[in-house]
């Protein structure tokens, strides 16, 4: 996801692909390896956090990819590498991030175990928040209102914005299918 002019220094370009890989590497090893859990309905009281996977005794559960990159940094991940994963993994990924109209995901560079409550924020046709592209420092997704909004009133987006292929996001959201 890098739009970065060329590199004309080929050292300078090797070095910069060297650390997109790495940062890659470690996410799908996140991925992997370091992700165990997922939300979900609770029986309990409603969002709950589930395993999605064993987890050994004494495993750090929320581990973060790339810890010292900035938080706002995405990493682009492609679907074939995506499907590579186990599929409670991919399951995952499909509810929670939105495939791109190249087929590749971007994810949090600190991996999906970074995602925060914006990543929770229900369609509506008549949204009160919008996605913006000038967001704090540091924020991998921003949002701005587009009015006021009242004390428990829930803050919603409207999906269609998320990407502009249609067709992969009424696969994803398939309720878009009736809208707009």
């Amino acid at each position: 996801m890098s739009h970065h002019p060329p590199e004309k220094d080929p050292v300078k370009r090797q070095e910069r692909n060297l650390k997109r890989l790495e940062r890659r590497s470690s996410l799908l090893s996140n991925l992997r390896d370091d992700t165990y859990c997922r939300l979900g309905v609770s029986k309990i009281s409603g969002v709950g956090v589930f395993a999605i996977k064993n987890i050994p005794s004494d495993v750090e559960v929320f581990k973060f990819a790339n810890a010292a990159l900035s938080a706002g940094e995405a990493i682009e991940i492609s679907e074939r590498e995506v499907l590579g994963l186990e599929q409670p993994m991919i399951d995952y990924v499909n509810d929670m991030l939105v495939k791109t109209e190249y087929g590749s995901y971007h994810f949090p560079s600190r991996g999906i175990n970074s995602i925060d409550v914006s990543f929770y924020l229900n369609h509506s046709d008549h949204p009160n928040v919008r996605l913006s592209n000038e967001g704090s420092a540091g924020d991998f997704l921003s949002f701005v209102t587009i009015e006021k909004i009242k004390n428990g009133e829930e803050l919603t987006q409207d999906y269609t914005y998320l990407c502009s292929n249609r067709e992969e996001l009424v696969k994803q959201f398939p309720f878009l299918s009736v809208k707009k």
